[in-house]
Order: structure tokens, then C-alpha cells, then sequence
């Protein structure tokens, strides 16, 4: 919990101990506490803190998210939530009351994902995610570019890879992929069906995920176009 008063402009130090600062006092004046804020978020928090607190409105709650120096250096990401409390008799604001939340590992988590995402969009190669019943659930550009007519009901549907593999080979590589444990993979040269080519050569590598050593959680499915090395081959061939 934490609490902000009016009478005297302070908050309390409850999260002090979490922040790395011991020695704290139970309360300290707003200013001490706007001084630990990023300088990247301290005039957007300011800004929406008077405007909150200079308003006359009960049903308005307080919501925020900052980060705060930790005593090591460090920035930690916090949420807030609050509301503020009226006297009963003359609706003088008392103090804003309310909830933080440190949410730096999920901010941490957010922005790997994000830079994954971008990176993963990026990619030359052909890359297919599958879920653990080898259910398409993820794929880059790329992959959609080479796989798909481009209709939104054909870009992650399985009836896609029956179609590049044909139902015979598919079916192989399902029973293939659903032996292999974690941290397992599988590769092989073959020919699919392209929206470049009837008979487009690839290199197909497959590794199996696990978030514990016990079961498969997803596939990572990496496709390389192999054209341009057969290609060379053949002309060596011919040379």
C-alpha cells in the first residue's frame, strides 16, 4: 500500500526497503519522492499528478506507470493505483490511498519480446513457430511472402503446408516431429511448393522447445532457400 497526504505532502516509504534504502523514515515529503522518478518519466508523472490531485472528482482514480532509482543504481518499474479520500463532513481532500505493483520483469519481458518480434519480422530465412500439437500459430514475412496467396484465411492455416509438402510428405514430417523430444531437432534437404516454384528447393530445420525438460511447448521451424546452391551446383556440374 501506499498513501500520499495532503496536510503535509507526504507519502509513505513502504516500498523504501524493495528500492535498496533501509534508513528511511516512514514518511518523506513528495519532493524526496519525485527526485527518485526517471528523468524520462518525471515531467509525464508531475504533469498527471497535479492535474489529479487539483481536481474535485471522487469517482476519478489515480493510475500511473514510472520507474524509481533503486539504491544501486538500477531502474524499477512500477504501477500504481490509488483514489483520493475525502473528509465525510466537509469533502476536504485527506490523502490519496492506494496499490504499487513493481513491474520490471514484465516490462523486461516486454521489451525482449519486442525486439524479438522485430527481429524475428526481419529475418531472410522462412521461419514457422508451431504450437505443441504442431498447430501454426506464428510465422515471419518472409515465410508468408513465399507460402501464402496472401488471403487471410489461408496465412497460418495448416491446409498451407499440406499443399507446399503435398499429404503424403506432411504426414511424414508430423510423425517425425512429434518424436522428437526437447531440446531435439530435425533437418532434411527436400522440395515444396512455393508461390515462386512447384518444386522449390529448401533446407528444413526443426527444434523442439520446452519451458521445462519434460514436455515440448512449441517448434521452431527455420526453412532456407537452397536455389541459389543448386543452381551453383548445376553449373559446376555442367563446367
Amino acid at each position: 500500500m501506499w498513501d500520499y497526504q495532503f496536510k503535509n505532502n507526504s507519502v509513505n516509504t513502504l516500498r523504501g526497503t524493495e528500492l535498496g534504502y533501509e534508513d528511511l523514515e516512514e514518511r518523506i515529503h513528495i519532493d524526496k519522492f519525485l527526485s527518485l522518478i526517471h528523468p524520462d518519466d518525471i515531467r509525464r508523472f508531475e504533469s498527471k499528478w497535479h492535474t489529479y490531485i487539483g481536481i474535485n472528482n471522487k469517482n476519478k482514480n489515480w493510475q500511473a506507470t514510472f520507474r524509481l532509482k533503486h539504491k544501486d543504481g538500477r531502474w524499477l518499474w512500477y504501477q500504481d493505483a490509488g483514489q483520493i479520500i475525502y473528509h465525510p463532513q466537509t469533502n476536504e481532500p485527506l490523502y490519496v490511498s492506494g496499490i504499487y505493483t513493481n513491474i520490471t520483469e514484465q516490462r523486461a519481458n516486454e521489451q525482449q519480446a519486442k525486439i524479438l518480434g522485430e527481429a524475428f519480422s526481419q529475418i531472410n530465412d522462412w521461419l514457422l513457430i508451431l504450437d505443441e500439437h504442431l498447430m501454426p500459430f506464428s510465422a515471419n514475412n518472409s515465410f508468408i511472402d513465399t507460402f501464402s496467396n496472401g488471403t487471410a484465411a489461408e496465412k497460418m492455416s495448416p491446409k498451407l503446408f499440406i499443399k507446399a509438402m503435398g499429404e503424403k510428405k506432411c504426414e511424414e514430417f508430423t510423425n517425425i516431429l512429434k518424436a522428437l523430444k526437447p531440446a531435439e531437432s530435425w533437418q532434411i534437404d527436400t522440395y515444396v511448393k512455393t508461390t515462386k516454384s512447384n518444386e522449390h528447393p529448401v533446407h528444413i530445420n526443426v527444434t523442439a522447445v520446452a519451458k521445462n525438460t519434460k514436455e515440448v511447448n512449441y517448434y521452431v521451424v527455420v526453412i532456407s532457400d537452397l536455389t541459389e546452391q543448386k543452381k551453383e551446383l548445376k553449373t559446376n556440374y555442367v563446367i
